[in-house]
């Protein structure tokens, strides 16, 4: 995108859980606040979230917060079919 402007900068990103679950509705009242990224960090930790979950996030400078981001969903890695335990 365009940038801001002088002044306009990011200050931080809102990390918003989306519903109860992944396919769950990803819209107010259903976001619930994971956290907050104080820019120049763009990285969110999401040890210790449900999973599987879908996430948006938000940019917020002086003259307020975006609108939200497209929906990410996160979902637990496969575990191997072959694996054998000892």
């Amino acid at each position: 995108g365009l940038p801001l402007g002088p002044g306009l900068e990011v200050m931080e990103y809102h990390v918003y859980r989306c519903g109860t679950a992944a396919s769950g509705p990803c819209a107010a009242p259903d976001l619930v606040l994971a956290g907050t990224v104080f820019a120049p960090v763009t990285q969110f930790d999401l040890a210790g979230q449900p999973v599987p979950q879908a996430y948006v996030a938000t940019a917020v400078n002086k003259v307020g917060e975006s609108v939200d981001s497209v929906k990410l969903k996160v979902v637990p890695p496969d575990v191997p079919k072959n694996l054998r335990l000892p």
